[in-house]
């Protein structure tokens, strides 16, 4: 793999908050395994398998290497982070990331239809503001109902903000006429930046209100002091990854091994 394609490492603190988050949601407990430098960070189920971690998220923090050279406990499967590679693994994901400490550095990595989807929703009346919860909940719902997804828990932000500061959570979004109709969930933590989820109304895609909301993600998470930004996994080849690459990020593999 090459390096500047990949991330620095995801911080524990990111993947232990996220443990906890999945411990209050759906019970079990989680433990955390040295492995070389890096911490697995594994959550166990009640029949006693183990996941590092559900719903799409890494299960290994703090790790430098390139490579995942180490055995997993037995009944246990894991989602390697950026970077990470392993012979025995499979990759029907991937992510992308940018790296920039400055706005007008993050600009300059996006694709010009990204920037011109940027231009498009603010000349087409889109607004970017903080919405409210509610707001991104009722969006993240709708777009959930379309995929055929289970919707976002209620207490998840609550519970983002509990265990991972106030002030390294945030929600952006974009209003058009005063209604909502995008939005990013993201967070900060030790520099390392992370969309967690977006949403938006497919009513409102011909004024490019997905460009708008990612954009604004992308400044509010570099003025938190992130260094890197993880755009967070999608299927391999997706549109969704396309998107992705269009406002910004380079294509990584995910990994799973187990």
């Amino acid at each position: 793999m090459n390096d500047q394609f990949c991330p620095r490492v995801v911080p524990l603190a990111l993947l232990e908050a996220f443990a906890e988050i999945w411990v209050e949601l759906r019970g079990g407990n989680y433990r955390k395994l040295p492995v070389g430098s890096g911490t697995l960070v594994l959550w166990q189920n009640a029949d006693g398998s183990e996941f590092g971690l559900p719903d799409r998220m890494y299960g290994l923090a703090d790790y430098a290497s390139q490579e995942f050279t180490y055995d997993l406990p037995e009944r246990c499967c894991v989602n390697l982070p950026p970077g990470v590679g392993t012979p025995d693994g499979v990759s029907l994901y991937e992510t992308h990331v940018m790296h920039a400490q400055k706005v007008e550095d993050a600009w300059n990595c996006l694709k010009r239809v990204g920037r011109q989807g940027v231009r498009k929703a603010e000349t087409s009346g889109c607004t970017a503001v903080s919405i409210q919860d509610e707001d991104y909940f009722l969006l993240s719902e709708r777009k959930n109902e379309r995929l055929g997804s289970p919707p976002q828990p209620s207490q998840l932000v609550q519970l983002l903000r509990r265990h991972l500061g106030v002030q390294n959570v945030g929600i952006t979004g974009v209003e058009y006429e005063g209604t909502a109709v995008a939005s990013v969930l993201w967070t900060v933590i030790d520099g390392y930046g992370l969309l967690i989820d977006g949403a938006s109304d497919p009513k409102h895609w011909d004024k490019n209100p997905n460009n708008l909301a990612v954009w604004t993600a992308i400044e509010a998470v570099l003025n938190c002091g992130a260094d890197v930004i993880d755009f967070g996994f999608s299927p391999a080849g997706s549109g969704d990854g396309l998107f992705k690459k269009h406002m910004g990020g380079t294509c990584v593999p995910l990994f799973q091994i187990g």
